[in-house]
């Protein structure tokens, strides 16, 4: 095999605890995406980001009743009201990453099928190819829903009726039919071990919240604020969990 050739290497597994032993293996052979080595090369970089998808294909709608353009081929044989089976690839950054099953049904399949896609490099565009599986031949893309991530929501899901569409000639699209599918994105910054531990403590008067900062397992008061209301306390703490740290309230 040439040295160049871009061909995927697929790997089955008997079990998912199986393929996640792998994942970790191989990850440990990885070098991972960390920001800022060059402004900080003794510390090893300033951060690094965490980027996940997950993705549920519950169903279709009006797939196959528009007919999909075959190269010229006459595919009235099919017939327009007869059943169809459909499948979906997922991709992302236009790397092929899972596949849905296989689905019979009369235009509306419905899968209910989940994926899980951790540890993502920068994303920047989602995209569900419809295929419609054929006995005696290869199969014909119907269509595809693209969705870009860059400005998708983060960190709460999203539900709702996606299009698919096809390519016509003069950078036309004929819409041939949905996909309802839920979505979550995240993305941040997980924290670092080397940030100090910051708590706020209320010491049972809530007028006197102090916050305490870990050097090397010992806590020191850093701030008291001694006329400081419980209101207060609660925008400090927001204030230090927007700034990256990990803050608890003892009450």
């Amino acid at each position: 095999m040439p040295s160049n050739a871009v061909e995927p290497l697929y790997l089955s597994f008997p079990n998912p605890e199986t393929c996640a032993t792998w994942q970790a293996l191989l990850k440990s052979y990885a070098i991972p995406e960390i920001y800022g080595r060059w402004y900080f090369p003794s510390e090893g970089g300033s951060y690094r980001m965490w980027r996940q998808v997950d993705l549920t294909v519950i169903q279709g709608r009006n797939l196959g009743l528009s007919k999909p353009e075959t190269g010229g081929k006459d595919d009235s044989k099919d017939g327009d009201n007869s059943d169809i089976d459909v499948s979906c690839e997922i991709h992302l950054n236009s790397v092929l990453c899972s596949r849905t099953t296989v689905k019979r049904s009369l235009a509306s399949p419905d899968w209910h099928e989940n994926f899980n896609f951790p540890g993502l490099p920068p994303f920047e565009n989602l995209e569900i190819v419809v295929w419609r599986e054929r006995k005696m031949s290869k199969p014909v893309s119907m269509g595809s829903t693209r969705i870009s991530l860059s400005n998708f929501r983060r960190g709460e899901p999203v539900e709702g009726w996606f299009p698919v569409v096809q390519p016509r000639q003069l950078g036309t699209e004929s819409r041939v039919g949905d996909l309802r599918l839920k979505i979550r994105v995240d993305e941040y910054v997980p924290l670092s071990r080397k940030l100090p531990l910051l708590i706020v403590l209320q010491r049972g008067d809530p007028s006197l919240p102090v916050i305490y900062e870990s050097h090397g397992g010992m806590l020191h008061v850093t701030q008291s604020f001694p006329t400081f209301s419980l209101e207060g306390a609660r925008r400090v703490s927001h204030e230090i969990v927007s700034t990256g740290f990990q803050t608890w309230r003892v009450g």
